[in-house]
């Protein structure tokens, strides 16, 4: 249950909103950052709110919603867990009604995130730097398409970024709160809110870096 419940939190996760502030925040619009990170923070105190009801009532009727293990159940093959990010890049593309022309772009820049994500993950000590580094990778991906389909790198951005996002990180938060551990609930869902500014900001500087070296 808990890689089910994780998967429905990816997908319902504010990546516009998150990417839009940071980006705001960037510019010089410190005005529209404040707005749409609060829009984005009610959002993902409505999810953990959700699945904490949830939790509430999957106890009320004894069923274990335990998280497993990662290495018990997810796939062996590195291949597989690439492609079904790759996958899960162009579907959010889709969602977010990019033309069909760019889901192949976004269904790559996915695959190059997640492969980036993975051998970080294994190579430094930091979760958050990982991910933020590959965030980075991402939105140089990102930057050098939009260039070639004259179009803006959010496009891309946004899709490419929702594999990274921490579903499970934000269900094992709201897990830990329900069983009581309120401090330590409390450090998890703070470390996924981390994660996520670093996924938005490792995108927008691997863009700006991409536009900057264009201008150069």
């Amino acid at each position: 249950p808990s890689l089910v419940v994780a998967a429905g939190i990816v997908v319902m996760l504010p990546g516009v909103a998150l990417v839009g502030s940071v980006r705001d925040a960037l510019v010089g619009f410190p005005l529209t950052a404040i707005g749409r990170a609060v829009d984005g923070t009610m959002v993902v105190v409505g999810i953990v709110a959700g699945v904490l009801v949830g939790l509430a009532v999957a106890t009320a009727a004894s069923v274990p919603m335990q998280i497993i293990p990662g290495d018990d159940v997810a796939p062996s093959s590195l291949l597989l867990r690439v492609a079904a990010g790759a996958m899960a890049a162009a579907s959010a593309a889709v969602v977010y009604q990019a033309p069909w022309t760019l889901v192949g772009a976004s269904l790559a820049i996915g695959a190059v995130g997640f492969s980036a994500s993975t051998a970080l993950t294994s190579a430094v000590n930091s979760n958050t730097l990982a991910y933020g580094a590959a965030a980075d990778v991402e939105g140089m991906a990102a930057g050098l398409a939009a260039q070639r389909a004259r179009t803006l790198a959010l496009v891309f951005v946004v899709p490419g970024i929702l594999p990274l996002l921490p579903g499970l990180t934000l269900y094992r938060g709201s897990l830990l709160l329900t069983a009581g551990e309120t401090v330590e609930g409390l450090v998890v869902l703070l470390e996924a809110a981390v994660r996520m500014l670093a996924l938005a900001s490792g995108a927008l500087l691997g863009e700006l870096l991409v536009s900057r070296r264009r201008a150069a």
